[in-house]
């Protein structure tokens, strides 16, 4: 094999392990969302245990239902850009203290609409007694690319408008830990506004068609590859039997 086949036989056996990765992640992925969906199947019909059992039982916390004891903190948090049934609003988010707690937890209140349709920011009450508050503990909104504050604003600003929740943005913010979960407000739980919140994820299934995609691209890689190999051969056959008549 000359030093040009060889070159070329690596880069295609390189790029077919590289597709064939890419779609063994994708079936990661689709096991790691089958999990979700089971944890969450479960979830749904299990008793609200304290927050601080779920953090301390070694179990998965994900979508557990929880019932915590606090006061919720000024400022409240608004995650911008959120789209319910057809109008732009908000999502109201303030951290709650709670007692002999090292770290406040993030509390997602609900959805309330911008006050004029475009930019006017909605008034938010801050109840200040301790309230006993229950949801599902998931991970933080995924909405938005950065997050940030306009120019010459204060850390006093409320209510703080962003376009992403970054834990590590918002304790250096504030100067206060914060726990690495949010607690999703219940329909009936007091301090919410409007929600129904339905978990944002891409299904097994389309996790699972991926992987057969990149798998196929692996597989066309090396056929490509052969067949290009092969016809370089036959020609240069060819052109060896034409020399020698």
């Amino acid at each position: 094999m000359t030093l040009s086949k060889l070159i070329w036989f690596l880069l295609a056996v390189a790029v077919s392990a590289a597709f064939a990765g890419l779609g063994n992640w994708q079936w990661q992925r689709a096991l790691l969302k089958e999990g979700l969906e089971d944890r969450l199947a479960t979830a749904s019909s299990d008793a609200p245990v304290a927050l601080s059992t779920a953090l301390t039982s070694g179990a998965a916390i994900r979508y557990t239902k929880v019932t915590v004891d606090g006061v919720l903190q000024a400022p409240s948090v608004f995650l911008d850009n959120q789209i319910r049934d057809g109008r732009v609003g908000v999502l109201v988010v303030n951290r709650l203290r709670i007692e002999a707690a090292e770290a406040d937890l993030l509390v997602i209140r609900g959805w309330v609409p911008l006050s004029d349709g475009i930019r006017g920011l909605p008034e938010v009450d801050l109840p200040g007694a301790e309230l006993t508050l229950n949801g599902f503990v998931d991970q933080p909104p995924a909405a938005g690319l950065s997050l940030g504050v306009p120019p010459g604003s204060s850390d006093e600003v409320d209510p703080l408008l962003v376009t992403r929740i970054d834990l590590d943005w918002l304790e250096q913010r504030w100067q206060t830990p914060l726990l690495p979960w949010v607690l999703y407000l219940a329909p009936a739980a007091p301090a919410g506004y409007l929600r129904d919140w339905q978990p944002k994820y891409l299904p097994p299934q389309r996790h699972r068609g991926y992987a057969v995609q990149w798998w196929g691209l692996a597989a066309a890689t090396l056929v490509i590859y052969a067949v290009l190999s092969w016809r370089q051969h036959r020609r240069k056959e060819t052109k060896s039997v034409v020399t020698h008549r």
